[in-house]
């Protein structure tokens, strides 16, 4: 989850002017914000129907102009003509306070420049007038060169004529929607042809979704909001979480909520995506924001988001190693919650003055300890050109249990030759075995590894390099083990002293389908399937952070494999299962029986976008079914019981090539990932690798289909398309006919 910075505001108000403010809204006038800008002192004002008034205070000018002059500084109201009675009555007591205060007031806000750029916010009406707000808002961009937002109503039409008009203005101005905090779903369906016409203009979208405990029951929705959202061409289109000061908010059952609930009470999938952000204006200490922290640890930047009314401390925090860089909480916020929530952060050195000096690996202890919902590469902390030329990092971090007997670092189908496991031997025995060394010393040699085929696509597509080592946050022992990973690939230790960060087990050769290119339903049998001593055996693993990849087969088909996840769900641990999966034992009844669900991600190999071509490929449970089973799951994301995620697998097939655009529109439309995979062998004649038009068919599409996915931005996702594609090509240049 992101954080709710917006271009040139500042990490807080100047003190003074916070005091001031709230001195004004204790007598009574509705004043938003106080701020220096240019030379001007501006008081943003909420009117009685709902827009943004604005007086602007500068040093006394002669020249005319303005609404009151004293002896000292003038005064002028923004859009005088448009104030109705009320508003009016209180702009001049406003300034009647002032003029009282004049002799008082500070000056550091008169010298040009003193100040942050900040946002002009218009609130439209009801009727929201499209000519009219055009107008206000040229008249605005006239007047000064900072960012400009206009909030409009749910229902408003913002028609071509207007978009047109503004696009004029895209790099200052942004769209702000308030979404309906019962029902977050239906808003976004309700602005989807406004977005989709605005984003065509380029105009930038934010729709604000205000936190307080009545809406956090529905905070489910947010989840489909935001894939919804993340649709959007560009990127144009953000989700906004806005977390109000507890002095701005409502008293009762729909009152303040402090920081740690939460985080507490939004949905693991939320707090996790990095399309979703908070702008919260009681503060963002780091110990309770992630991404504040990560911000600041990975890029050396300081939080600049919401104005925050004085940063203040607890006791605990007087030790922590990152507070002179820490935003705190505010002070209304302190009276309200206290500081018992804040937890310092430790370093062997004491307190850190500057980012840059603190090692990798108490970055990574910072960022990771007791942090379950960050992930992060490698990348992020080590520059790329600190770190080791490997074409792979997985025979440091992966386990593969095959399901003939053979292991090895990665899918034996790419691998050269086949390593099959000794009988008796644990799967420790195989992580520290002389083939996983001899293959880490092939990796070190900075050559394609004699031991991997030349068109492994995770080889081609640079995906596991130590650039993109993806590390996880989790319990202390997990941290350390992949400290000790980090450790093992910038020493080149070809034989460390860690466990593997993912296992990949083949739990059965079973399968309930029959699939054209897949022989498992054929030749499988459920007499192969791991013991539950197995699984038992795994927990000195799972206690260091172990993830497990499921396939087969159909993993879900082995009764023993289904009590294990079983186990997991009721179990604290954090979700720690990927699983392949045809989908038919993903009934709802089954799921909604879990206590949550385990699973990281779940990859459901659908193969075809239509029930015809799916039937025809899968042969086995009926579409309707499946289609159900999906619904279900889709529907458990969308409350945000199930918050891992979902991605839907085409093998390529000469029976489903044609379908290659309409199975990403499929996903698009569920809001999931997408991959492809190139077909092995040639079962049942369907392998595309023999045939030059079926193989050019299959490359354009991916190569389209990368496009596409790097439009939405789902880079990694396209990596994997134009990575195929590639493999394609290169047969089709070679004359390769002859299947993989």
């Amino acid at each position: 989850m992101t954080q709710g910075r917006r271009d040139g505001h500042a990490a807080g108000p100047i003190p003074w002017m916070e005091g001031l403010r709230r001195l004004l809204r204790r007598m009574g006038i509705p004043v938003r914000r106080v701020f220096a800008l240019k030379g001007a002192l501006c008081f943003e004002i909420d009117s009685a129907d709902g827009r943004v008034l604005t007086l602007w205070v500068r040093p006394r000018d002669d020249r005319g102009g303005h609404d009151i002059t004293t002896e000292h500084y003038s005064y002028q109201y923004s859009d005088k003509e448009d104030i109705q009675p009320d508003d009016l009555e209180a702009l001049d007591l406003l300034v009647k306070v002032l003029i009282h205060l004049e002799p008082r007031l500070p000056t550091d806000w008169v010298s040009e420049g003193s100040a942050p750029d900040v946002g002009i916010s218009f609130a439209a009406e009801d009727a929201f007038d499209p000519r009219i707000a055009a107008d206000r808002i040229e008249k605005a961009a006239g007047n000064v060169t900072v960012p400009i937002v206009l909030q409009v109503p749910t229902t408003s039409n913002l028609d071509a004529w207007f978009l047109g008009r503004m696009s004029t203005l895209k790099d200052r101005l942004t769209l702000r929607v308030p979404l309906d905090e019962l029902d977050t779903s239906s808003r976004v369906a309700e602005l989807d042809a406004s977005m989709a016409a605005s984003t065509t203009f380029g105009l930038r979208i934010e729709c604000v979704f205000r936190i307080t405990r009545e809406s956090l029951e529905h905070a489910g929705d947010l989840v489909h909001c935001a894939e919804k959202l993340k649709a959007r061409p560009g990127h144009m289109v953000s989700l906004v979480l806005e977390h109000p000061d507890p002095e701005d908010d409502e008293p009762g059952p729909d009152g303040p909520i402090s920081i740690s609930e939460l985080m507490k009470r939004l949905p693991a999938e939320v707090r996790r995506r990095m399309d979703i952000s908070i702008r919260s204006y009681a503060g963002h200490p780091l110990c309770l924001f992630n991404d504040a922290l990560r911000l600041l640890v990975v890029e050396g930047k300081h939080w600049d988001g919401a104005p925050v009314s004085g940063a203040r401390f607890g006791p605990e925090c007087d030790v922590c190693a990152l507070k002179t860089m820490c935003p705190g909480v505010s002070e209304p916020y302190a009276v309200k919650f206290g500081f018992d929530e804040l937890t310092p952060f430790e370093a062997a050195g004491g307190r850190v003055g500057r980012i840059e000096q603190a090692s990798w690996d108490q970055k990574l202890k910072w960022l990771l300890t007791g942090r379950p919902d960050i992930q992060l590469t490698l990348g992020d902390i080590i520059p790329e050109d600190r770190l080791p030329e490997l074409p792979c990092t997985r025979p440091w971090t992966r386990l593969e249990l095959h399901d003939e007997g053979t292991y090895g670092p990665c899918c034996s189908d790419y691998l050269v030759g086949h390593h099959r496991a000794p009988k008796g031997s644990t799967p420790t025995d195989l992580w520290k075995s002389e083939m996983f060394r001899a293959i880490r010393r092939e990796m070190l040699s900075g050559i394609h590894p004699a031991s991997c085929r030349s068109e492994c696509p995770v080889l081609l597509a640079g995906n596991e390099t130590p650039a993109r080592l993806t590390l996880r946050g989790g319990p202390p022992q997990a941290v350390e083990n992949q400290i000790k990973l980090v450790r093992a690939l910038l020493d080149g230790d070809t034989t460390p002293d860690i466990t593997p960060a993912t296992l990949c087990v083949s739990v059965t050769s079973f399968c309930n389908h029959d699939c054209l290119m897949c022989n498992c339903g054929e030749k499988g049998t459920l007499d192969d399937q791991r013991p539950a001593a197995f699984y038992r055996d795994l927990q000195p693993w799972l206690d260091r952070g172990l993830e497990i990849d499921a396939n087969g087969g159909e993993p879900l088909a082995s009764p023993v494999f289904r009590e294990f996840v079983e186990q997991l769900a009721a179990s604290n641990r954090p979700a720690i299962l990927s699983i392949i999966t045809n989908g038919s034992f993903l009934r709802p009844g089954w799921l909604a029986g879990l206590d949550h669900i385990p699973f990281r991600f779940i990859v459901v190999s659908l193969n075809a976008a239509s029930p015809q071509t799916y039937e025809a490929v899968n042969r086995g449970t009926p579409w309707k079914r499946i289609r159900a089973n999906l619904d279900a799951l889709l529907k458990l994301r969308g409350t945000g019981r199930f918050s891992g995620g979902i991605v839907y697998s085409m093998v390529i097939l000469r029976r489903n090539v044609h379908e290659i655009r309409d199975f990403v529109d499929l996903a698009i439309r569920d809001g999931v990932d997408v991959r492809f995979m190139l077909p092995f062998y040639d079962r049942n004649g369907q392998s595309i690798m023999t045939s030059r038009e079926t193989m050019s068919e299959a490359r354009t599409a991916l190569e389209e289909t990368a496009l596409r996915l790097d439009a939405l931005g789902r880079i990694r996702w396209a990596l994997d398309a134009r990575t195929n594609a590639r493999i394609l090509e290169k047969r089709l240049t070679e004359g390769v006919l002859e299947p993989l």
